[in-house]
């Protein structure tokens, strides 16, 4: 064979082997991909909730706090004397509101400059408008009641009596100092404000079961 066809030869194998070794190697090898970032923080829950304060609503609008909302339901009364008009007596607003919060569901009425409170908080209606004037009618609508909503500020719990045996808001209670059996379960109770809002005994199933039946005198 001829010796240059065979150097050909040698370098066409070569090559093919290297061609090979390229397409091989292109197939294997993988682009990297853009990494993503990933937001792990948390939402903001607190941007859906009213800071307390001054808040507006109008019949049926509610307010979302931390842990209350309130409701307007009905307006129960505006006997407010309208200008223009000499009156008796300067009249009032009444209105039905729906309260959700640490002691559940409640409906009272509460009346102009009057306060209502929860576990947590002072709920004031501080104002209506519009003002009532003569000849002049005050469709539902256009009714906006201002509540103020307040922080509750709690005072601490006092044990006192002449046993100790008295839970309550005020410190050096005073009673008769008759002596009971059930008195002594109390020297290892708890005393604090319950969710009624009220200094109490934390009935504890120890407390209960002390009490049902306390240590012989």
């Amino acid at each position: 064979m001829d010796k240059r066809l065979i150097i050909l030869l040698g370098i066409a194998i070569v090559a093919v082997g290297i061609f090979a070794g390229l397409v091989w190697y292109g197939g294997q090898r993988t682009l990297p991909i853009a990494e993503v970032p990933i937001d792990t923080s948390m939402p903001d829950d607190s941007a859906q909730f009213h800071a307390y304060g001054a808040v507006t609503l109008k019949l049926d609008e509610q307010v979302l706090f931390k842990d209350l909302s309130i409701r307007v339901i009905s307006l129960e009364e505006d006997s407010r004397c309208p200008t223009g008009v000499q009156c008796i007596q300067a009249g009032t607003v009444r209105v039905k509101v729906e309260i959700v919060s640490g002691l559940g569901t409640s409906t009272p009425v509460i009346g102009l400059g009057k306060s209502i409170t929860t576990e947590a908080e002072v709920i004031t209606l501080t104002a209506t408008t519009p003002y009532p004037a003569r000849d002049v009618s005050i469709a539902p609508n256009e009714y906006q009641f201002i509540f103020t909503v307040a922080k509750r500020t709690v005072a601490g719990c006092f044990i006192g009596g002449c046993s100790s045996q008295i839970c309550s808001d005020q410190p050096d209670v005073v009673s008769s100092c008759e002596y009971r059996a059930e008195y002594a379960c109390y020297q290892k109770a708890t005393c604090q404000r319950q969710t009624s809002g009220a200094c109490g005994w934390t009935q504890t199933a120890e407390l209960k079961s002390c009490l049902l039946n306390p240590p012989a005198l």
